[in-house]
């Protein structure tokens, strides 16, 4: 009987057919019901009852990153007629009862503190409740006592929609608030936001006058210029994104666009010209026609 194996896959897959009681491959090796990373970190175990019932117990977690590969080999070989449960274990052993019966309440007693910063309380309900299940199941099958403290974890549906009908009042309460603010906000920063809202910015902008190309004002967000504008600064041109090309190289790329030729990898500046379909792109700037007809316009290109 053959019991070195080629590779990972094949060992556990040998070992989920229980067709014999040892075999090995690379750090992982088989025996009897249980199979190893390593050879000390027991990553499953087969487990019937007297009654024909067949389980396989699975470990919850890795200690490493290699282990963790071996566990998906080990998780894709177990047949689907066995019920699967996953455990934490000890150390190196999986059917520690002690320590699997109090990581179960563990977890039930962090997921509880949990529920109330939650944003999705149904999901910590069902999640302490799987493992509270999980539990019983575990006992159930080891004819193991039941953890005094277990039930103390559990959360009620009926909690779970009184504290859900809570949480929303209390939102509404404080959109509520922030509404108000916002609105005395709008009263105090009406003005500025005028400016903005009705185009001055924008033009001022474009003509030369020394302005920001976007601001946060209080009670209205933040506000930014309509599209890309354009304008030439000390013999550049700039855009209201902040990128500058020389003035000569914008009109030799306006002589091609205005005879048609093709501008696509053309260079202006650092940029490159990606094309022109509606809009001009060049690099992450999409120009308007409007945009590039107004300018060009007013500087008499």
């Amino acid at each position: 009987m053959r019991t070195s194996f080629r590779n990972h896959n094949e060992v556990c897959h040998v070992w989920a057919s229980r067709s014999q009681d040892y075999g090995c491959s690379g750090n992982i090796e088989f025996k009897g019901d249980s199979i190893y990373s390593y050879r000390w970190w027991e990553m499953a175990r087969f487990y019937e009852t007297k009654s024909g019932k067949k389980y396989c117990f699975i470990r919850s977690y890795a200690y490493s990153s290699s282990t963790g590969r071996h566990m998906s080999y080990v998780k894709g070989a177990i047949p689907d007629y066995y019920e699967k449960i996953y455990v934490d274990g000890a150390h190196g052993v999986l059917l520690d009862h002690y320590s699997n019966k109090r990581s179960f309440v563990n977890k039930m007693e962090e997921l509880n503190k949990h529920f109330k910063r939650s944003k999705n309380p149904v999901a910590i309900l069902n999640e302490i409740q799987g493992n509270y299940d999980s539990l019983k199941k575990y006992c159930q099958i080891f004819k193991l006592k039941l953890p005094k403290d277990a039930k103390k974890f559990l959360i009620e549906y009926e909690d779970v929609r009184h504290f859900i009908k809570h949480r929303e009042e209390i939102e509404e309460k404080r959109k509520k608030r922030e509404e108000e603010r916002n609105e005395i906000l709008r009263l105090k920063y009406h003005e500025e936001y005028k400016e903005w809202n009705n185009g001055e910015v924008e033009v001022k902008w474009m003509v030369g006058v020394p302005t920001k190309t976007s601001q946060y004002i209080p009670g209205y967000g933040l506000q930014k210029f309509s599209q890309v504008r354009l304008r030439i600064k000390d013999n550049e041109v700039e855009t209201s994104m902040g990128a500058f090309v020389p003035v000569r190289e914008a009109k030799v790329l306006w002589d091609r666009i205005k005879k048609g030729k093709d501008i696509k990898g053309f260079l202006v500046g650092r940029y490159t010209v990606i094309g022109i379909n509606g809009t001009l792109q060049i690099g992450c700037h999409h120009i308007t026609r409007e945009e590039i007809t107004r300018f060009t316009d007013k500087y008499d290109w």
